[in-house]
Parts: C-alpha cells; sequence; structure tokens
C-alpha cells in the first residue's frame, strides 16, 4: 500500500512538472512571436530636407534609404551622418544646414528650434521667432527687430539666413 502511494505521488509530481514546463515553453514562444510582430517603426525627420515629417519604416531599414525619401536639400549638412546606420526604434532626425553653402531658410518653413539654434541663435530668441512667426505668416525685419532680445547682432544673423 505504501509502495502505491509513494508511485502515484511521484506520477502526479511528474505530471504536474511536465505541464508547468509545457506553459512555461509555451508563453516563452508566444512573447518572442508577439515581440516580432512589430516590424515597422516611425521615424521623424526635419531641418534641411524638403518633405520634413513623419515616416514609417521598416526594422533595422538604413538611414539612407530614409533620406532618399525625405529628400535633402542642396544646403544639408550630411558628413557627420551614418547612411549605413539602421534604425531600430521610433526616433527623431534632425538633419542641419551646411552654413557654409549659403544656407537659407523661407520664413514660411520656418517650424522648429533646431532650424534657427543650428545657426547660433540662442534658444529663447528662437522660441520668441517661432511664436512670431505662428501668429504672423508675413512679417518685416522691423518686426524681427523689436522682438525683446533681439539686438543688431542677432538681427544681422537672421537676415544672413532667413528669407522674409
Amino acid at each position: 500500500m505504501k509502495k502505491k502511494v509513494w508511485v502515484l505521488g511521484g506520477l502526479l509530481a511528474v505530471g504536474l512538472f511536465s505541464i508547468s514546463l509545457s506553459l512555461t515553453l509555451d508563453q516563452r514562444g508566444t512573447y518572442l512571436t508577439s515581440a516580432n510582430k512589430s516590424k515597422t517603426l516611425k521615424i521623424k525627420i526635419s531641418g534641411a530636407v524638403n518633405n520634413p515629417g513623419e515616416f514609417e519604416v521598416n526594422f533595422g531599414e538604413k538611414l539612407y534609404s530614409i533620406l532618399k525619401r525625405a529628400g535633402p536639400k542642396h544646403n544639408a549638412n550630411l558628413s557627420k551622418l551614418d547612411f549605413d546606420s539602421k534604425i531600430l526604434k521610433n526616433s527623431e532626425i534632425y538633419i542641419p544646414y551646411d552654413l557654409n553653402k549659403g544656407a537659407f531658410l523661407k520664413w514660411k518653413e520656418l517650424n522648429n528650434i533646431n532650424q534657427l539654434t543650428s545657426y547660433g541663435i540662442s534658444k529663447s530668441t528662437a522660441q520668441k521667432v517661432l511664436k512670431l512667426r505662428k501668429d504672423n505668416e508675413s512679417i518685416t525685419w522691423q518686426h524681427l527687430e523689436s522682438l525683446k532680445g533681439v539686438g543688431q547682432a542677432t538681427l544681422q544673423k537672421l537676415q544672413n539666413i532667413l528669407i522674409i
């Protein structure tokens, strides 16, 4: 009788262990397959590109192919970008302007602080200029000069980079 109890207990223990192991493996397999379902990412590109905005890209796609879609401007500074790098997560990419190529910003295309700060405009002044841009579609240089914090040096920088 004691022998039967031990045998039944052993079989019960082996059975529970097998079921537990089976469930664990099923959960791991399910987890791995659900992680692989997300094969597209969203990349936001701004700066010196003709088509700024959000792009849906494949996981592991190279930066070069994404830049082809965004269309870098003639005065984009691409020297510090690694075209062979693969996109592995949702991110935001800013393409800077090359100051040596006579970079110009059109007033109507001004929509990002980075566009101004890359030219040496302070962040606080860039925020004021962007607020003015959102409030007014067309302005004069006197409007910019009247902003608090915009002196002759900053106005000169803005005149060198902005097309009003």
